[in-house]
C-alpha cells in the first residue's frame, strides 16, 4: 500500500528495470534486517523485526506493481 502508488510514476520517468533493481535490493534489506533483528539490542528485537518487514514490503509493492507490466513488455506480440 506504500510502495505500489508510487511505482508507476517512478517506473516512467526512470525506467521499469532500474526501479525493479532497487524495488529488489530493498527487499533484500528488509529481509536481512529481519534476519539479524534481535542480534545488537534483544529490547529492540520486535521492533526492528516490524521495521524491516516495512522495508520490505515497500520494495514487494513497487516489484508486484511493476513486474506485470515489464514481463508484458518483453513478451513477443503474438503471445500478448
Amino acid at each position: 500500500l506504500v510502495g505500489a502508488p508510487f511505482a508507476g510514476q517512478l517506473s516512467d520517468k526512470f525506467g521499469r528495470k532500474p526501479i525493479i533493481i532497487w524495488a529488489s535490493i530493498l527487499f533484500t534489506a528488509g529481509a536481512i534486517w529481519q534476519t539479524f533483528a534481535g542480534m545488537i539490542s534483544p529490547s529492540f528485537g520486535w521492533t526492528s523485526i516490524i521495521l524491516g518487514r516495512c522495508l520490505g514490503g515497500v520494495g514487494n509493492g513497487f516489484i508486484l506493481t511493476i513486474m506485470p507490466v515489464y514481463a508484458a513488455e518483453l513478451s513477443p506480440s503474438k503471445y500478448r
